[in-house]
């Protein structure tokens, strides 16, 4: 069933618009309420869900998220409506925007959402205060769908049988590949929370208005969320006063006898203040990632798609020892060393290019560090010889403490800031994969225009530019 978050911004917009004193008090005294609405989200759950949810639960409890995976791309078409004028949308840097702040966020679910195609517009004033109830909204929801998407269909308003809303979802037992959102609330947390839904996720306090899990998590396996490192929630929304502005309780909650301590921060809450929805928990990310790789699995590109016909970006790196080059295994762009290695392992690397490029290695240590080994100070990151393998003069040890080693060339079709590059990897959060997209982001190949040999370090794609091909080794450091 659709999720939705209530949207009182019109009723707020009329309200500002008041002239006479009365009516100015009359607005402080409705704010309260006003702020919260009706039901923050207005979630209309089946039994379906939760049985899902419950029957997957042990499987995603298994889904282990120490383990570093390769980044999956998630293709999204963008629908809006504006105006009989084409007028009343996001502009194309808003758009931008909302993309880079979920895809900072859904990194550390392993997942990236990239536009697929150009925006499709539909410049009808009937349709840009979207009505779910009606025949015509369903009909053109339905007409409108790309397959093998994620569907996001922006408009001016948003209207459910539960009123006025910010957007919603289809969970995946659904099999429904849409959202759907009003244009102002892009930017303010909702998007995440309705991807959230799409992905797997329920409301803190569960799947009804009020939650059954008990505040010390004792039956958070089978009630609230079903995710146990998500504190017991009995509804923000209906304790509002309890909400700060500053992203905090002002004290614990009393329901049913019991004290509460939801989270206030969480994406999925009903905090009413949305600026304070900022995080998801490792249960969320682990479940949404379970999703991701299962339920939502038929979005993805198959991995063993041939290469793009007229590729712009192709090359390989090679790791030996004593001559010998390392035996790999393949996930996506992710290559993990067959064996284990041990202190003081050195390693000799070389590349080749088949085109003038860009080129820089960097390493990730167990400790992690970031660190740039090629280029050096001296030398230039331009390559233009082509089809040559290129030996590089730098000896890479393996130094204690154990644990995951990265190596990772980058080619990349224009200059990199590489030091800054470098120095954000450090500062970011997640294992050195989910760094790597977070800094870089959309530079990345997205995976449909991207082919990975699976026994050799070795890559084929399409580039947009100023586009940036990494290539990762993960070396199991004993």
């Amino acid at each position: 069933m659709y999720t939705g978050c209530l949207h009182i911004a019109s009723r707020i917009k009329q309200l500002l618009f008041m002239r006479n004193r009365f009516e100015c008090i009359l607005l402080l005294v409705l704010w309260p309420s006003l702020l919260v609405g009706q039901g923050e989200c207005g979630t209309m759950m089946s039994r379906a869900d939760k049985e899902l949810a419950l029957t997957l639960s042990r499987e995603v409890d298994t889904y282990d998220m120490q383990e570093t995976y390769s980044i999956r791309d998630f293709p999204v078409s963008v629908h809006m409506v504006r105006t009989d004028e084409g007028e009343g949308n996001l502009s194309e840097e808003e758009l931008r925007g909302a993309f880079r702040q979920l895809n900072d966020v859904y990194i550390g679910a392993n997942i990236r959402f990239v536009q697929y195609g150009e925006v499709h517009y539909t410049d009808d004033s009937r349709l840009f205060d979207f009505d779910a109830r009606t025949e015509r909204g369903k009909a053109f929801l339905e007409n409108q769908l790309v397959p093998n998407t994620i569907n996001l269909f922006i408009f001016n308003e948003v209207e459910t049988p539960s009123g006025l809303v910010c957007g919603y979802a289809y969970l995946p037992s659904y099999e429904r590949d849409w959202v759907v959102m009003d244009k102002d609330c892009m930017l303010t947390g909702t998007l995440e929370h309705e991807m959230g839904h799409y992905f797997g996720l329920f409301h803190t306090h569960g799947e009804g208005w009020y939650t059954a899990e008990l505040p010390d998590a004792s039956n958070c396996d089978i009630a609230g969320d079903l995710i146990c490192d998500t504190p017991a929630d009995p509804n923000l929304s209906e304790y509002d006063d309890f909400c700060t502005d500053a992203c905090q309780l002002s004290e614990p909650i009393l329901y049913k006898g019991r004290l509460y301590q939801p989270d206030p921060t969480n994406y999925m809450s009903y905090n009413p203040f949305r600026h304070c929805r900022s995080r998801f928990t490792e249960g969320q990310y682990q479940k949404m990632a379970h999703t991701a790789k299962h339920e939502r699995s038929y979005l993805l590109r198959a991995e063993d798609e041939k290469p793009p016909t007229s590729s712009i970006l192709s090359g390989s790196f090679s790791l030996t020892i004593s001559g010998d080059e390392l035996p790999v295994k393949r996930s996506c762009n992710l290559y993990k060393t067959v064996e284990y290695y041990y202190a003081p392992t050195h390693f000799r690397m070389g590349f080749k290019n088949h085109q003038p490029i860009y080129v820089y290695v960097l390493n990730f240590s167990p400790d992690k560090t970031c660190s740039l080994l090629y280029p050096r100070s001296d030398e230039s990151a331009y390559v233009s010889e082509t089809f040559i393998e290129q030996s590089l003069d730098v000896l890479f040890t393996l130094e204690d403490p154990p644990g995951k080693e990265y190596l990772c060339i980058l080619y990349a079709e224009e200059v990199l800031a590489i030091e800054e590059i470098v120095a954000k990897i450090d500062k970011v959060k997640g294992n050195f994969v989910q760094r790597l997209y977070r800094v870089l982001g959309d530079k990345i190949v997205w995976e449909e225009d991207a082919f990975y040999w699976d026994h050799a370090i070795m890559f084929s794609a399409m580039g947009r530019g100023n586009s940036v091909m990494p290539l990762i080794v993960e070396i199991d450091h004993r």
